[in-house]
This record gives C-alpha cells, structure tokens and sequence, in this order.
C-alpha cells in the first residue's frame, strides 16, 4: 500500500477505534466472544477484569499479532488488515506487562536506537515516566548497561523504561497492558496521572485488573471470560452495585 492510502484517518465523526462483533479462539478454545465497543478520539477506556478474561488478546488483536477472527476491527473507519503492520504499530504504542529490553544502554533501549531523538527528549520522557531520578543515580547515567532482558533492573524499574519509550515516541494510540502492575501503588498513581495530563489528546486503551489504575479513565469496560458483562464510567459502575463494585470492595477501593 502506498503511504497516501495507507494513512489513517483521525475525523472526529467517527470512532477512531471501532469493535464490532469481535470473537477469537486459541487452538479452538473461545477467548473473546461477541465483543462490541468504540472509542472516539483522545478518550481515556479501560478494560478491566481478571487474570484469563481476554483483555489482552483484545490489545494483541488490535496490534495485528493475530488476524483470524469473527467480526470487524476498525481504526479511522477503516479495517485494521487494509493497513500494513509498519503503519498499524508506528500509529500505536504499546504497554506491555513484560517489555522486551536489550543487553544495552538505557539510552538505546529507550531510543531503540533511533538517532532523531535529542537528549532533551529522552530526559523529558523518562521525567514523565518517574524513572529520570533513578536513572541519575547510575554510575554511568544514561549509558548504564541494564543486561540481558533487563536483568540488572527491577521490574518496576524495566516498566519506567517501557512507558518512558511510550512518552518518547508519541503516537495517537496508547495501548497500556498492566504496564504499570510492577510499580508501587505512590509511583504508578504519579505516572498514570502523568500519561492522562501529559497525553490528553491521544487514545488511549488501559489494561488492568487493579481498580485504582483505571479510575481516571472516561469509560470502562468490565471483562469476564472473553465477554463484557459492564460497561460506564467509574461513578457509574459503582453505583450498580454489580461485578464492578464487587473487584472494587475486594480491592478496598470506595468511591
């Protein structure tokens, strides 16, 4: 596809994402069934539920890992296959849980070793992700070597490199899968109202079982085994008194 064709549209009359009717099987074990939802331009959703309940293999579909499923995925009004990968994953930054990281320098694996990126910009970045104070106090700052997959790091610590790689590259699309788990509950609540003040025109898709990490979002949708059961905003949901409230009081959250 051409890069005029392969562009994707950010009209504010339509969604900018749009899920319809969407069902997938591992190995012939259903995972997602019948999920339907949208999300505008610059909206803040969440989905929420637990361990097994399919919200990351919604985020895994929408990042083309897999592309056999039932139903219709769209992003800008457009079937998300009619893109290329290169345009789907440049126009969406992805969060995950485990990042993947490099026998490098902390620099480089924020850059991924993209050279357009000044020392201003990853400083900036890495400040918004709560990692910069840390990073200073390396011996070798910036060019600290973190070894194989991170090794020398903590997990909370190889999470602030993923999402400070997230601030960095700023695409429209911010899809975040429980990147946040490994921080502590003062540092991840810092850095989620960071990514909110700090990215509030872009799209954004938060992953999590944990209530507190979602109670900023403009919409939530509840998970449990590959269905939505809830959907609302936190008010909302709290109010209905149903599966919602019910993770809610388990996790000694009252709103």
């Amino acid at each position: 596809l051409n890069e005029k064709k392969d562009s994707i549209s950010e009209s504010k009359e339509i969604p900018i994402i749009a899920i319809k009717d969407l069902s997938f099987k591992y190995d012939n074990e259903s995972v997602l069934e019948n999920i339907s939802l949208q999300i505008n331009k610059g909206q803040k959703v969440a989905i929420l539920g637990a361990t097994g309940s399919g919200k990351s293999t919604l985020l895994s579909l929408l990042i083309r890992l897999y592309d056999d499923y039932e139903g219709t995925i769209q992003i800008g009004g457009k079937d998300i296959r009619s893109y290329s990968y290169n345009t789907i994953r440049n126009y969406i930054t992805y969060v995950p849980q485990n990042p993947l990281l490099l026998n490098d320098s902390i620099k480089n694996n924020i850059t991924l070793c993209n050279d357009k990126f000044s020392e201003e910009d990853i400083i900036r970045a890495a400040k918004q992700a709560e990692i910069h104070d840390f990073i200073t106090l390396l011996p070798d700052d910036y060019n600290t070597i973190i070894g194989d997959r991170g090794c020398n790091l903590s997990g909370g610590q190889q999470q602030g490199i993923s999402l400070t790689r997230a601030f960095i590259k700023d695409s429209p699309i911010l899809l975040i899968d429980e990147g946040t788990a490994a921080l502590d509950p003062e540092l991840e609540s810092n850095v989620m109202s960071n990514i909110i003040n700090n990215m509030n025109d872009k799209t954004m898709i938060i992953v999590s079982h944990k209530i507190s990490t979602v109670l900023n979002a403009d919409y939530i949708y509840v998970f449990n085994d590959g269905k939505i059961i809830e959907s609302g905003n936190p008010k909302e949901l709290w109010q209905r008194n149903g599966y919602f409230r019910s993770m809610a009081n388990l996790q000694n959250i009252k709103l």
